[in-house]
């Protein structure tokens, strides 16, 4: 895991919201993995700031730097759309941003301090400052360049079309969005590949657009396989026993 060492006179903080544990996707992160994924999530953001938020995804060195096992890792950054995934690295939409606030924040204070300077006093030490100044202002400026494409590649994610284009109903498809937005969850890629991998596994002949309809009839914002192999639901639309699955879907999902 690659890190930045940072002397103590340049730390930074970044903000903890003190509600952060009341997020849709915080809960469920902790009804999974406990208070110990909540802390190994806030590790690996503090590693994101202290890395521009960009770290590899090599979940064997991630494990061995917070002395936890590779599949806790795995999950905590694949299964809550807490992290956006680009290739071989990783980094967080909420990091980006408040790095973006705290840069521009940081060369517009630098700007104003240099337009307080009568250009006919500037000795040498003004002129070096200034030369800093400016140094650190072009480097910024390309930071967040270069950062912002993982925002950028977040927004152009159309979740809709995906699911369209891998074969849904337009209609049913629309209908589940509602669920969704109703549950406050995110259209991700993320969330796309979960739902096909769930859809897919152990159902090669069924028709994909029954298992939506049943998400939009049980309001489920997500999917699990296991929810039909509980209930012993004939895809056709005969149901024996739906009780279990709609537990487990309020668990998952909530109300």
């Amino acid at each position: 895991m690659e890190k930045t060492h940072i002397m103590k006179k340049d730390a930074f903080y970044f903000s903890h919201d003190y509600n952060a544990r009341n997020d849709f996707k915080i809960k469920k992160l902790i009804m999974k993995h406990g208070m110990l994924g909540y802390g190994i999530f806030w590790s690996i953001i503090e590693d994101l700031y202290n890395n521009t938020n960009v770290l590899r995804l090599d979940y064997e060195s991630i494990s061995f730097d917070l002395r936890i096992t590779e599949n806790v890792i795995e999950s905590i950054l694949n299964d809550f759309d807490l992290f956006i995934i680009d290739g071989d690295n990783f980094g967080s939409i909420s990091v980006q941003t408040r790095l973006n606030e705290r840069n521009a924040k940081s060369i517009k204070a630098r700007e104003s301090i240099l337009k307080r300077w009568n250009k006919k006093e500037i000795d040498t030490n003004v002129l070096q400052t200034n030369y800093d100044g400016n140094t650190i202002k072009e480097k910024k400026v390309k930071e967040i360049k270069g950062n912002d494409i993982l925002l950028k590649k977040e927004t152009k994610y159309n979740f809709r079309n995906e699911l369209i284009k891998y074969g849904f109903d337009s209609e049913l498809v629309d209908e589940w969005l509602m669920v969704r937005k109703a549950k406050k969850a995110v259209n991700t890629k993320t969330a796309f590949n979960s739902f096909i991998f769930e859809v897919k596994k152990g159902n090669p002949n069924v028709d994909f657009n029954e298992i939506l309809k049943l998400c939009v009839q049980n309001s489920w914002a997500g999917f699990k396989n296991e929810w039909i192999t509980n209930q012993k639901t004939n895809i056709n639309g005969k149901s024996t026993n739906t009780q279990e699955s709609r537990e487990q879907a309020i668990r998952e999902f909530g109300k």
